[in-house]
């Protein structure tokens, strides 16, 4: 766990414009059908909309999960103000994603499938990543350092398997529990590890 917090540092930012944003969803709205590729993005949304991502069709995945970030931001805005405990501001905010991409979920499939293909596995990391970053801010937590790192390890483990059960299933109640298994799992991990800090704590005992 030596250097946890710095191997974890968020990946550099997506650069985003409203021009970028429209080219995005015009794309996600053809290619659950057509196919998740530089030529659906082309027909989608104008023949030079390539031009917009130089990255090729990593940079338009990286770019779409940043999107995804991005409304769920702007739904979780003022939630501190309605739910004073983080640990529900986490669960609703993970919800608030999903939600945004439900419309799109053919697309995320595709988007998926992307993504486990060689060379792909660099770009998931770092859609990850960023995704668990923005969880937490959208819940508003303030943590730092090593808490910080491990606060993001552990929600990469619960965010992973509900997003999993969301792509494979309509059910909102399954998504739900594995949500809330996974939340739990986690609470529980997180106060062996303070107990077992403090009980070993120099001076402590």
């Amino acid at each position: 766990m030596i250097g946890l917090a710095t191997r974890l540092a968020a990946p550099r930012a997506i650069e985003c414009s409203e021009e970028r944003d429209s080219a995005l969803k015009a794309f996600a709205k053809e290619a659950g059908q057509a196919g998740w590729s530089i030529a659906t993005l082309q027909r989608a949304a104008g023949p030079d909309a390539d031009l917009l991502f130089p990255g090729g069709l990593r940079a338009v995945t990286e770019a779409w999960g940043d999107l995804a970030d991005r409304w769920m931001l702007t739904a979780m805005e003022g939630a501190e103000a309605t739910e004073p405990r983080l640990s529900r501001r986490v669960r609703r905010a993970v919800l608030a994603r999903l939600d945004a991409l439900t419309p799109y979920k053919a697309a995320e499939r595709r988007a998926v499938t992307f993504l486990t293909l060689p060379g792909g596995q660099a770009a998931a990391a770092r859609i990850a990543m960023r995704t668990v970053n923005a969880i937490w801010e959208a819940a508003g937590d303030d943590a730092t350092g090593f808490t910080w790192a491990t606060k993001r390890v552990s929600l990469s483990t619960v965010y992973a398997p509900t997003f999993a059960t969301w792509l494979a299933s309509d059910d909102r109640g399954r998504v739900e529990r594995t949500l809330d298994a996974g939340l739990e799992r986690a609470r529980r991990i997180g106060a062996c590890r303070q107990k077992f800090s403090t009980r070993f704590r120099p001076g402590v005992g």
